[in-house]
């Protein structure tokens, strides 16, 4: 498909990557539909200019189109588990960030940071409420699993993503507006020395491992810092804050709406 109708839309971010976008493109997802990226992260490296912005935004009607990264542990059902203990079980896993949220049958457990850590409330290591432990060292991920491999005892088992973001940015004069992007295993959209960039009306980073949008230290640009930035009327919330403590309205994960515009701090 060339992207240019609705009967002729892109269906991947790997054909809107392939692209060469110039000021005055616009790519629109479709309200209401889920992309999960896999791999397949949405990358923006061309710019636009002033008066000719690149736009990534939202066509039809419905609920904000879902970009996600959110996704399943690679083979979880049929790659090699080794049993640590009876409760506790490991697999070889070179994973390209820390994993730091682990969805089992549906529901969110806290990670510890090793295997004998005192995890601060009385418990030790992996247990039925701190259920994975990344050794990124090692490349072993450890997952705690009582009397069972988890290939067998759970039905599904989620992580923030296969790539560090769902949404990569180095392009300069971009608007991202009406998305809601999710997951990342670092955060939700990343940028890098980006100026001019607008992100307006999105829902951003929920199931994200760290936070929903900020600097990709990661990302190919020789220019490291972005200017003139404007982030206004956004949600953005990883809702991690409800796992830590879901009384504290106090908590590091961010959560806001409102404006931030200007340069960024270096």
């Amino acid at each position: 498909n060339v992207g240019t109708s609705e009967v002729l839309a892109w269906k991947t971010n790997a054909a809107v990557n392939s692209h060469t976008l110039v000021g005055g493109d616009t790519v629109l997802y479709k309200r209401g539909t889920v992309l999960y990226v896999g791999t397949d992260d949405l990358e923006i490296t061309e710019s636009g200019s002033a008066g000719n912005r690149i736009v990534i935004g939202a066509y039809g009607t419905g609920n904000k189109p879902i970009i996600s990264a959110y996704s399943d542990f690679p083979n979880w059902q049929t790659r090699t588990w080794v049993k640590y203990n009876d409760s506790i079980y490991y697999t070889s896993y070179n994973s390209v960030y820390n994993i730091l949220r682990i969805w089992l049958d549906g529901e969110e457990y806290l990670p510890t940071n090793c295997l004998s850590c005192d995890n601060g409330d009385g418990t030790t290591g992996l247990d039925s409420l701190r259920r994975v432990y990344d050794d990124t060292g090692s490349n072993i991920v450890y997952v705690y699993s009582k009397n069972a491999s988890p290939a067998t005892k759970y039905s599904s088992m989620k992580i923030p993503g296969l790539t560090r973001a769902a949404v990569n940015i180095t392009g300069d004069y971009i608007t991202i507006e009406n998305l809601n992007i999710q997951a990342g295993g670092q955060q939700s959209v990343a940028y890098k020395g980006s100026d001019s960039l607008i992100v307006q009306y999105c829902k951003i980073g929920e199931y994200a491992d760290a936070g929903g949008i900020g600097r990709g230290s990661w990302l190919s640009n020789s220019d490291d810092l972005a200017e003139n930035m404007e982030i206004s009327n956004d949600t953005i919330d990883s809702g991690m804050r409800n796992l830590i403590d879901p009384n504290d309205s106090d908590n590091s994960t961010e959560d806001e709406i409102g404006r931030a515009s200007g340069r960024e701090r270096g």
